[in-house]
């Protein structure tokens, strides 16, 4: 496994894409690849749902770390980003509690289990992998319309 500073390190590096693709969403913020297809349906999300879902994940993992290591979890806001630019400063704000509940993991906190069968450190991954992977979903729907 990664260590704590290469798996925050990938983590933060995932924003960079994110921030990129909710930019770069604009006039296609709302449009869905299906309409009138159903909208509990990952693949059919809006660019406005994926970045709801992703930055609403980031305050997730966050109170997930906080709740393995004993702390007092973050508070998760909630979240209605009428606009990719309302995206974007909730972005800022999700990915800086996540930052902070991860910023003094150890290496050997990564062990520690935040549910049967996952660790810290699994959560690192997932936390970067996600990302990513609505960054793609969001960079998709600009480039579909």
């Amino acid at each position: 496994m990664a260590s704590a500073d290469e798996l925050r390190e990938a983590m933060r590096g995932a924003l960079s894409p994110l921030r990129a693709a909710i930019e770069a969403a604009g006039a296609d913020w709302e449009r869905v690849p299906a309409p009138g297809g159903d909208s509990d349906d990952e693949e059919n999300w809006s660019a406005r749902q994926a970045a709801e879902h992703v930055i609403g994940a980031d305050y997730a993992f966050a109170r997930a770390v906080d709740g393995a290591l004993g702390r007092d979890p973050v508070e998760r806001p909630e979240l209605t980003l009428p606009s990719a630019a309302d995206a974007l400063a909730a972005l800022e704000d999700s990915a800086a509690a996540l930052d902070a509940s991860v910023a003094a993991l150890t290496d050997a906190q990564l062990e520690v289990e935040t549910r049967p069968g996952r660790s810290l450190g699994w959560l690192l991954e997932l936390a970067g992998a996600h990302r990513l992977e609505h960054a793609a979903q969001i960079e998709a729907l600009g480039s579909s319309g």
